[in-house]
């Protein structure tokens, strides 16, 4: 009999362990779930990426109907790399809780196409401005400053709804 009691006691011990290594894992997972754009772009260094919703055509035609602020853009293309960290730092600086990122080119209604590097401010429906970065050199430091004050002022136009308190 006590050989069965210490028997049933390692395997316990052992069950024990493994339930808490199965728990501790299942927490650091939850932990470190990333974005589909955090995964694809976090050899990027973005700060301020987990606002970042990758959006396909279908939500991209909702988007477009209500307020938001969309980036158009390529992974590998550098002017969208560049245009993107400065939005993100113009985000960051007003409390944005929301950028889509469509991951193409595309035509407006109009037929006007919207090229990479682009970020299009939707109002009520309508296109309150849109930005295309095309600086193929480093900005200076002023250059930089005046883009996201741009960036920060447009954001700041769509504030009530796309904000929170710091807007």
């Amino acid at each position: 009999m006590l050989t069965i009691l210490k028997t049933n006691r390692k395997h316990f011990k052992t069950l024990v362990f493994i339930f808490l290594i199965i728990i501790s894992l299942s927490s650091c997972s939850k932990k470190t779930k990333l974005s589909e754009f955090e995964r694809e772009y976090k050899d990027l260094n973005f700060s301020n990426a987990q606002i970042v919703e990758k959006i396909n055509s279908e939500k991209l035609k909702k988007v477009l109907k209500e307020d938001a602020i969309i980036f158009v853009g390529k992974r590998d293309d550098l002017l969208s790399q560049r245009a993107l960290k400065y939005l993100l730092e113009a985000a960051k600086e007003t409390g944005l809780k929301k950028l889509y990122y469509y991951d193409e080119s595309f035509n407006l209604e109009d037929n006007q196409e919207v090229p990479m590097a682009t970020t299009i401010f939707v109002k009520k429906s309508k296109i309150n401005y849109l930005h295309t970065f095309t600086n193929k050199e480093e900005l200076t430091p002023e250059e930089k400053d005046e883009l996201i004050l741009l960036y920060i002022n447009n954001i700041n136009e769509l504030s009530d709804t796309l904000c929170d308190e710091s807007c």
